[in-house]
């Protein structure tokens, strides 16, 4: 029996469109019971510095979805090799095979362009959809509660910049099935995902992503968890977060969930709140784990994984981001890597990852001392994969110990000149541990020139 997770929701917007079946006093369909606490943290809270984008009433209402089955010659598909859609988005019917596509009726959703050049596929109205406070997203259930709910990422322009383009869908889909393996060869991944199942792409522009809405693995047998997004429940808990909680508990989870994964698996999560879900126990407060969303945001360290002999088969990946500066590539004609060109540091991730942790107080000095309790655990858990001691460059050190003293001014970065001293701190140090675990490790560095100069 498939658990039943309280997970994100995502909340909608309001305002019929002409071609919909559904009537103004029709009764409008809510989720199933067991979103509704994850939709509510949704949907009214956020960290501090991002309350500003909370929804308003106006937006949080049930909406009708108009969704169109279109045949795969007009289509353009990439799906999870890791994962099975089921009939929900891809079927076959008299012997032709479709896709299902899902718009709403929201600013910046081309709805009624769409349905212009697509009317013969128009099905009658089954789905209704909740807005999140992410781009583009929704999610989406049925009426009749006959299908498992799902998120859609929608594509949509605003103020000209392209959001859930399918360049960006095939990126997540080929990151969720690198993951995927992952978590199926090792049980104890400190983290799991929403899969990101399909990309999908019709007249050349209107795309869409879907997500699953339930993580790949369920609860050990009696564990009673909750699992809520985390910038709804940073938000919320804002007040009741005790010292001790944050700095033994939430902290010390967060640096392992980045750590190991940038360490153990060569990925880095771009793992701020908006991209994070929380599962805990809600009376004892112990996290079982973060579960990651939004993959066509994470990166792959190449180095450091051809390091540590971590199996990656390059030329299957074409659309995976690899870390900024760190690799490009470039394929013959029959897809084949046939150069590789390794660049500097700059590591874009790292500083999203710092967001769920300096971003929910407005106190600079807190700022300071959870970053350098969140940097020490960091290390700590690297130390503890790797069994080796991490030593801090001179420069390093001294970043480290001034985010602890708060007497102590943090001094200026020229790597990072361009961000505020937390920040600067923050890139000193990563981009030196970084340094030092590829310097440490055991294969040499022409090791990875020899595996990618094919």
């Amino acid at each position: 029996m498939k658990y039943r997770y309280l997970t994100l929701i995502f909340l909608l917007i309001s305002g019929p469109y002409s071609i919909r079946t559904v009537r103004a006093d029709d009764p409008v369909p809510v989720p199933e019971e067991e979103f509704q606490e994850a939709l509510f943290l949704d949907g009214n809270y956020n960290i501090l510095n991002r309350e500003n984008q909370i929804l308003p009433q106006s937006v949080r209402v049930p909406k009708p979805v108009t969704h169109y089955d279109i045949p795969d010659e007009l289509v353009k598909r990439y799906s999870s090799e890791e994962y099975d859609l089921g009939p929900t988005f891809h079927f076959q019917k008299d012997g032709k095979s479709y896709t299902r596509f899902f718009l709403v009726d929201d600013p910046g959703f081309p709805l009624k362009e769409f349905d212009k050049k697509f009317v013969e596929f128009r099905q009658p109205q089954r789905y209704w959809a909740q807005r999140m406070q992410s781009k583009g997203t929704y999610f989406v259930y049925s009426a009749d509660k006959t299908e498992v709910p799902f998120y859609t990422k929608m594509y949509r322009k605003i103020n000209g910049v392209d959001y859930n383009d399918f360049s960006s869908g095939k990126v997540g889909v080929e990151m969720n099935d690198q993951i995927l393996r992952i978590l199926r060869s090792d049980p104890n991944a400190p983290f799991d995902i929403l899969p990101e199942t399909l990309a999908a792409q019709v007249d050349g522009s209107y795309s869409q992503v879907i997500r699953q809405v339930y993580p790949t693995r369920s609860p050990l047998d009696g564990v009673k968890t909750k699992i809520y997004p985390l910038h709804g429940f940073l938000g919320r808990f804002r007040e009741a977060m005790t010292e001790d909680w944050i700095q033994n508990e939430y902290l010390p989870k967060l640096a392992e969930l980045n750590a190991r994964s940038w360490y153990e698996y060569g990925i880095v999560f771009e793992s701020h709140s908006q991209n994070l879900l929380i599962e805990l126990d809600p009376v004892s407060g112990k996290i079982s784990r973060f579960i990651v969303k939004d993959l066509s945001d994470a990166s792959m360290d190449g180095r450091l994984r051809t390091k540590r002999k971590i199996q990656t088969d390059y030329a299957h990946y074409k659309n995976i981001r690899f870390l900024d500066g760190w690799e490009e590539r470039e394929f013959d004609t029959n897809g084949n890597i046939v150069t590789r060109i390794s660049g500097n540091f700059s590591g874009l991730g790292i500083f999203y990852q710092s967001q769920p942790i300096i971003d929910n107080t407005p106190n600079a000095n807190l700022k300071r001392k959870y970053l350098g309790i969140y940097l020490k655990e960091y290390i700590t858990s690297i130390e503890r994969s790797s069994g080796k001691k991490i030593h801090l460059s001179e420069s390093a050190t001294q970043y480290l110990n001034a985010l602890s003293d708060l007497s102590v001014e943090i001094p200026i970065s020229k790597k990072f000149s361009d961000r505020k001293p937390i920040y600067q701190a923050l890139g000193e140090i990563i981009a030196d541990i970084r340094s030092e675990v590829l310097t440490t490790e055991s294969h040499g560095i022409e090791i990875f020139q020899k595996v990618v100069d094919v």
